[in-house]
């Protein structure tokens, strides 16, 4: 009789612990993408709220000095054809297709350690809604502000 392990139960052995890795790194994987969904949302609100917090104070939304008042089609148009469709699902879900849109000035709402890019934040001319036009891809969807799908 021979010892040693024999080829059926080593690879009996390998296969059961490929499905236990891929048990654990599925489950990962959705931690990771929720996590980074959780700390987008967390700097729009955060930036929603500074901007609702300033224009209650002084009457006006922190626009960016020098800057032009944009349209509906001319905020669609700075963003990618692949995300457009998504930057307007969420303009209309937040009513703000009749809107005007003006870039934010993010010093001026004195925040810091915003993890998305400052320079690409827009507000409507109400101040109620901020839209981040670089977007927040999470599987095959865009986010570009707080909505109900978040």
């Amino acid at each position: 009789m021979k010892k040693g392990v024999s080829l059926i139960v080593l690879v009996i052995t390998v296969l059961i612990l490929a499905i236990l890795v891929a048990m654990v790194s599925i489950p990962g994987a959705d931690v990771l993408k929720n996590s980074k969904l959780a700390a987008f949302y967390e700097d729009i609100t955060k930036i929603q709220d500074a901007v609702t917090s300033y224009k209650i104070t002084r009457g006006y939304i922190p626009i960016k000095e020098n800057t032009q008042v944009l349209t509906l089609q001319e905020v669609l148009n700075l963003v990618a054809d692949e995300k457009r469709t998504f930057l307007s699902q969420e303009i209309v879900a937040n009513l703000d297709n009749n809107s005007e849109f003006y870039y934010i000035d993010v010093s001026k709402i004195g925040l810091q350690n915003i993890t998305i890019d400052d320079t690409k934040i827009i507000c409507n001319t109400e101040g109620t809604h901020v839209y981040y036009l670089n977007g927040f891809q999470a599987e095959d969807m865009w986010y570009f502000t707080v909505g109900k799908e978040i």
